[in-house]
């Protein structure tokens, strides 16, 4: 008896496989996303780059680097940044882990109270920290009244005004990431350590604070993105010692009418953040793995 065996399926695989694959259908549905991040994004961040080399020069980054103010003010940007961010972190980490741990009426409270500072704009919330903290303002006063100081405090015009200004602005945006990373905690984890005989302390630092890793990275990169770029706090709280790199572009546009000196600027504080994000999220990955090696 002959057996015939048909070779019709590899033939058609083969001839699949010679077919030029046509886009899924997923594909398609992310050009208008692709689309609209290229129009808004890509496009313009490649126009500044390209504007920042005028007749392909690099006399504007030459200028940067060449001339000791603008390295000053990129110095003050970053420093400005890393205190703000830090002080977020100290703050918001205590808050969203009082506010995961809350119920009823005290996490009705916390979250109003974090979420309120929203619908307010910032340029309110900043004036109104300057009629607070203005030598006839209220915090002055209030320390006269107490007898720790006989004249009024300089909390305006500073680096201090600043920072507190540009931390009540930021401390939401450090906080709702910590918060979604928390609730995530099983809290048993921390009971687990406390029956193995691990004091409180050693359970925080050995259990609960690294696997708050994730959100306490997603809260400073975006903390501190944003203060990094922060125009209108430093203006009003801020004196001519603590210009941010903001203000400068700000003014080579509205004042120096230079544009191409203004996209230099902005190209040089691209990078250099993403050489401080880079460098921040290796050694917490580095300081990951030795505590979860630990």
């Amino acid at each position: 008896m002959t057996v015939f065996v048909s070779n019709t399926p590899l033939r058609d695989a083969g001839i699949n496989r010679l077919r030029p694959r046509t886009p899924d259908g997923w594909f398609l549905l992310l050009l208008p996303t692709l689309a609209f991040l290229f129009l808004v994004f890509l496009y313009p961040l490649l126009y500044i780059v390209g504007r920042s080399f005028p007749d392909y020069s690099l006399a504007n980054y030459e200028r940067i680097f060449a001339t000791t103010l603008y390295a000053r003010v990129i110095v003050s940007t970053f420093k400005t940044a890393l205190i703000v961010t830090a002080a977020c972190l100290l703050m918001g980490y205590a808050y969203a882990y009082a506010l995961v741990r809350s119920r009823g009426v005290a996490l009705a409270i916390l979250s109003i109270s974090l979420l309120l500072p929203f619908w307010v704009s910032v340029l309110l919330r900043t004036f109104a920290w300057l009629v607070l903290l203005q030598d006839t303002g209220l915090v002055n006063q209030m320390l006269i009244g107490l007898g720790l100081t006989d004249a009024p405090i300089s909390l305006i015009r500073n680096q201090f005004g600043v920072v507190v200004g540009m931390s009540n602005i930021l401390l939401p945006y450090m906080v709702l990431p910590l918060v979604a990373v928390m609730r995530g905690i099983d809290p048993n984890l921390m009971r687990a350590a406390t029956i193995s005989g691990a004091s409180p302390l050693r359970s925080f630092f050995r259990v609960y604070l690294p696997l708050t890793l994730p959100g306490i990275l997603s809260g400073t990169v975006l903390t501190m993105t944003l203060s990094l770029g922060f125009y209108i706090t430093p203006a009003v709280l801020g004196g001519s010692g603590n210009v941010m790199i903001a203000q400068l572009i700000a003014d080579q546009i509205n004042q120096q009418v230079n544009f191409a000196f203004s996209s230099a600027l902005a190209v040089a504080l691209i990078i250099f953040s993403s050489v401080a994000f880079g460098a921040f999220a290796l050694l917490l990955s580095v300081s990951k793995k030795k505590v979860a090696g630990a």
